[in-house]
């Protein structure tokens, strides 16, 4: 057999893939204004690359015998699911309804005239009303002229200016300009076609008031005028497209539009047939591949596969040996069929796969990729598509629900998934690959499967025939399913049918105590992994993993305290994250009964809401896995050792797919900002995935890289804030404590991760002449220890360390006389010695009261080599104390070099018993920390 790539030829663009997957829906409005891409904009290309399905076919007759004057029906409805083709059949009208040549000459139209017994279809007029192209309050400029409605539309697009002065007041006021008004419209523009597509999403923005577009109601008095003047007309056509989904309606005034639209054109509409599974195939076909120039090497193919399947005929599955069979393999060549079996009976169910563009985007994405490799294959079967690749990875993922990528990469094709180490490994597999397309088949045929189907997964007959080319001995996919059955941790059976999940495969057990678990366990669960997931990140930023805003202290500690959202406060794309932003609120507001003061201390991580509701279900299968694995240990269940082994495992995969969800789940920081006047707002910003780092690592190289807190700030910035806010009406000078408290407290200025980067800061701005500076001031106005363009030395955060204004500096600076007493590096005047003037009131030194002579040498210091202390904390109220204690007392001890050992005693006293779960908790990890002795009683 030859390989298809040698047979069938893939259009150059899917070659070379340089398609978008936008090129693959149909944009009526683009076409109508000449802006589309060559293989929509140009007729003949346009019907070379479509199959005219019987659904087409027959509405472009019926809109040829139309525009003839003779018969047809005048208002047709187009009700498919999302990319089910209706776009494109209106694109087909407009194109034989417009083209200027003879009809005969465009490719499949003969047919279509010979079927509507025309010789040809005359010219017409063409008016195309894409609801996603216009706006409702916002008017359209045509030739000078506002088109505000759909009927100022429609009537410029038939008549242009004499047509729109027809229905300008109706355009104006709003009302719909009624049915003999655009009656006359019709006929003096027929024959004529009018192509309404997405209807729904136009009509669903009119659930406001005062639109120029009109209300919803007299949209709807439009559409019932117009469905009655076309009906009157009997050289005028309307084609109109209307979702047949909740999901595309959008909402429930969208479905409430699309339910009364129905009912307006239902009156008068005939239904248009939508694509077949067989014309399915036959379009994905024409849009791929260029024709089949070598049908010999197809029908060998064809053949070769038939013969195989009648040898192999009692392990696949009995359709194979019907005589259609054969037909349908040559049909969809070189695409197997059961690829489009299961892309249309299955991956066409779920909400984000488009039905017939679902299909198109997809293959074209496979058959790159394939045509890239160098495939040597004869068919393209649903073992061949090349999951491994990202590009196809990534499309495959994004049809099905949050979780998928990662079992993708990690037990059916990813470089080190299990099926590739297993073909490598075993030499009866290496050769067909036959584990790895055991994978790709059962995931195929199940990854769009519901749990609630009767019968779920594939059997192997049909793995089989998924699989097996022919030659080889299906007994290689016997033995490579049963080695993935017992290892896969995904892969479900039941029923002698295979699927994979995205949880893990769990025993009857293992439900049961899944059921049981609360959501308290789950939250003590989720805390547990988050902040193992947070890890030890510098210290410029400490973690508070779902506490409440009591317990987060309000003070201006030396780190930024990023409080971590718990699951139910996720941020959520579609509020704009509103639940999570009031949640955040709180913090912002209270300290516990009292108003929060350093609201610019706290910045918030929280998870996006689709990860977060897996991640608390993934919890519930850690804790489960745990349960059966603790049941095993006290006796309580009775497994083999097998089973043993698969428990472990399966909880140590559980618990790893948890830290992965967590780290890429927890992604969105949410920033404190000031939108001005007091009012509080959030920069919701999205961190890269914690995959190797820790989650707080991600999040301090976060916050870092954007400039969310700074811990390296130039003193330009300083000069500039102290200008702006401290320097004002007159100010000339700001203590540090002031200027720290205030930067700590409101939301307008940086967020400095500590007081020691503000102190650096401070002393580079007096060095640099950007500010002065002074340790204090006496009561006459002179500064003590004032510095300015120099280095100040050592500066601290006091209400009597002063910042001056940099022009008030410079003046003190050139009043100063060279009399002045030089400080000492306290910033103190020295004492001279002289009788009793003893510089602020200080005792008078030993040699004056003496009489002079030489003072007597100072104490001795006494050597300190032990430090010990004792400090009790009450946890249950200062849950930060011991944070507190390790930064400023042990911090101090180990950088001295002492060697401190810490030993604590702690107490717990409960009013009531302490539940069995916390019991087990905190015993587990105690004995994990290391304690020498636990105790409950």
């Amino acid at each position: 057999m030859k390989a298809w790539r040698e047979v069938a030829r893939p259009h150059a663009d899917v070659r070379e893939g340089r398609f978008r997957q936008a090129d693959f829906a149909a944009d009526l409005s683009k076409v109508a204004e000449g802006t589309a891409t060559p293989e929509y904009q140009d007729p003949a290309a346009f019907f070379e690359r479509t199959y005219v399905t019987e659904g087409m076919k027959q509405l472009l007759v019926a809109v040829a015998q139309r525009l003839n004057g003779c018969g047809g029906e005048p208002v047709v409805e187009l009700k498919t699911n999302f990319g089910g083709g209706k776009t494109h059949a209106l694109l087909a009208v407009f194109h034989m309804a417009t083209y200027p040549g003879q009809k005969v000459d465009l490719l499949g139209m003969a047919s279509v005239l010979e079927s509507a017994g025309v010789e040809d279809v005359p010219s017409a007029k063409v008016a195309v009303i894409d609801g996603n192209a216009l706006a409702p309050n916002q008017p359209m400029r045509k030739g000078g002229l506002s088109l505000r409605t759909l009927w100022g539309n429609l009537a410029w697009q038939l008549l242009g200016t004499r047509g729109y002065e027809r229905v300008a007041e109706s355009d104006r006021s709003g009302t719909s300009p009624g049915r003999a008004l655009l009656e006359g419209i019709l006929r003096d523009a027929g024959p004529c076609a009018i192509l309404l597509d997405e209807l729904v999403a136009y009509y669903r923005q009119l659930d406001a008031q005062a639109l120029t577009g009109g209300t919803f109601e007299s949209n709807v008095s439009f559409a019932q005028a117009l469905t009655e003047a076309v009906k009157a007309v009997p050289t005028a056509v309307l084609l109109v497209s209307l979702p047949s989904s909740d999901t595309e309606a959008a909402g429930t005034f969208g479905r409430s539009a699309l339910e009364t639209l129905e009912q307006t054109f239902g009156r008068l509409q005939a239904v248009w047939r939508p694509v077949s599974a067989e014309e399915g195939f036959a379009i994905v076909k024409r849009r791929l591949f260029e024709e089949i120039s070598d049908t010999e090497g197809m029908e060998e193919t064809c053949r070769k596969f038939g013969d195989y399947y009648h040898e192999k005929r009692d392990s696949l599955p009995d359709e194979v040996q019907d005589g259609r069979w054969a037909e349908k393999m040559r049909q969809c060549y070189p695409i197997h069929p059961e690829v489009f079996a299961r892309l249309y009976e299955d991956w066409s169910t779920l909400p984000n796969f488009q039905k017939t563009r679902g299909v198109l985007q997809y293959m074209a994405t496979i058959i790159h990729r394939l045509w890239e490799d160098g495939t040597e294959e004869p068919l393209i079967l649903p073992g061949s598509i090349p999951l491994r690749d990202r590009d196809v990875a990534n499309k495959t993922s994004q049809f099905l629900p949050n979780g998928w990528a990662a079992i993708i990469d990690r037990e059916i094709d990813g470089e080190n998934s299990y099926p590739v180490r297993l073909d490598a490994q075993d030499p009866r597999f290496g050769p067909l690959h036959a584990a790895v397309r055991v994978a790709r088949t059962i995931f195929l045929g199940s990854a769009a499967s519901s749990s609630a189907q009767a019968v779920r997964g594939v059997d192997f007959r049909r793995i089989c025939l998924g699989c097996a080319l022919p030659g080889q001995e299906l007994s290689f996919y016997q033995d490579a399913l049963a080695r993935l059955k017992d290892s896969l941790q995904y892969l479900f059976t039941g029923n002698d049918h295979y699927w994979f999940d995205t949880r893990p495969n769990l025993r009857r057990t293992m439900e049961e105590c899944k059921r049981r678990i609360t959501e308290g366990e789950v939250r003590d669960c989720l805390g547990r992994a988050v902040r193992e997931k947070w890890g030890n990140p510098a210290s410029v930023i400490v973690g508070h993993i779902f506490e409440d805003h009591r317990n987060i202290p309000d003070d201006i500690t030396d780190r930024i305290r990023v409080v971590v959202l718990p699951p139910e406060k996720a941020y959520s794309p579609v509020d704009n994250g509103k639940n999570a932003f009031l949640a955040a609120e709180t913090f912002l507001d209270k300290h516990g009964t009292q108003a929060r003061q350093r609201k610019n201390r706290l910045v918030f991580l929280t998870p996006e809401i689709g990860a977060a509701r897996r991640i608390e279900e993934e919890c519930r299968t850690v804790l489960a896995w745990r349960a059966v694995r603790e049941g095993i240990a006290n006796g309580s269940l009775n497994v083999t050792q097998q089973e043993k082994s698969q428990v472990v495992n399966a909880e140590q995969s559980a618990t790893e797919l948890l830290r992965g969800l967590i780290g890429e789940g927890f992604t969105y920081l949410l920033v404190p900002v000031s939108n001005g006047a007091g009012r509080v707002g959030f920069e919701a910003h999205r961190m890269p995935p914690a995959a190797m780092d820790s989650l707080g690592e991600t999040a301090r190289r976060t916050l870092l890289q954007n400039e969310y807190i700074v811990d390296n700030w130039a003193s330009q910035f300083l000069q500039s804030s102290l200008e702006e806010s401290w320097f004002r009406n007159g100010e000339t000078e700001a203590s540090t404590r002031r200027v720290w408290l205030d930067m700590a407290s409101f939301l307008e200025f940086q967020r400095i991760v500590s007081s020691g980067v503000f102190c650096d800061t401070v002393r580079r701005g007096v060095a640099e002449g950007r500010f002065g500076y002074a340790r204090g001031k006496t009561d006459d106005g002179k500064y003590v220890g004032f510095k300015y363009r120099e280095e100040p030395g050592m500066v601290g955060i006091s209400d009597g360390e002063l910042l001056i204004q940099g022009a008030a500096a410079e003046k003190y600076l050139a009043t100063q006389s060279e009399a002045t007493p030089t400080t000492t590096a306290t910033g103190e005047i020295p004492d001279r010695g002289t009788s009793g003037e003893t510089g602020g009131g200080s005792a008078a030194s030993p040699a004056t009261s003496t009489g002079g002579g030489v003072p007597p040498p100072p104490l001795p210091t006494p050597a300190r080599r032990v430090f010990a202390g004792t400090v009790q904390i009450d946890a249950s109220r200062d849950t930060d104390g011991l944070r507190q204690v390790a930064e400023e007392i042990l911090e101090h001890l180990a950088r001295s070099g002492a060697r401190v050992t810490v030993r604590l005693e702690i107490q717990a006293r409960n009013v009531n018993p302490f539940p069995p779960a916390l019991v087990r908790t905190v015993g587990e990890n105690a004995r994990a920390l290391g304690f020498e002795r636990t105790e409950f009683s």
